[in-house]
């Protein structure tokens, strides 16, 4: 799928309301549902467009990979979901088990996480704060991950890499 068929698909025909929440006039948007990879194309660089080029610009200039996808974590885990990241491809053994070891380490670091803040809120009654959920979120998010790039491995390694 490209951006502005992704555009076009969230905005369904109501440009008039997006317009109106993002502070733009309604050509705009709609704009933003037409191609524009050339100046020939009435299409015209929508949010999805900028923020390929914000992430390309951060990888080119030597950004970690993690950094430079912090706009898309961001917007998975706003919207409830969660982005796996690309996996190179690495079809060995020792890749495979340094990736076991992580993912173990990772799931312990959510389980100590939701135990101490469990264990220190049911002596007293008083419920998790939003930045306790904010780091078991982030801890569940980084297991989930994890478990991602495992099963990945485990698919390259089986022949069936999708």
């Amino acid at each position: 799928m490209k951006s502005h068929e992704a555009m076009k698909k969230a905005i369904q025909g109501d440009a008039l309301e997006h317009a109106k929440a993002l502070r733009l006039n309604v050509r705009s948007v709609y704009r933003f549902c037409e191609p524009a990879t050339d100046f020939s194309d009435s299409g015209a660089l929508n949010p999805l467009d900028r923020l390929e080029t914000i992430i390309d610009k951060a990888t080119a200039l030597g950004h970690a990979a993690e950094d430079a996808q912090a706009p898309i974590v961001y917007l998975a885990q706003r919207f409830n979901g969660t982005y796996l990241p690309g996996l190179a491809n690495n079809k060995s053994f020792p890749a495979l088990t340094s990736q076991v070891c992580k993912t173990v380490a990772r799931f312990g670091d959510m389980i100590e996480s939701v135990g101490t803040s469990v264990h220190e809120k049911s002596d007293s009654g008083q419920n998790i704060s939003p930045n306790e959920l904010r780091e078991i979120h982030t801890a569940g998010f980084d297991v989930l991950i994890a478990v991602g790039e495992l099963m990945r491995l485990v698919e390259q390694m089986s022949g069936n890499s999708k």
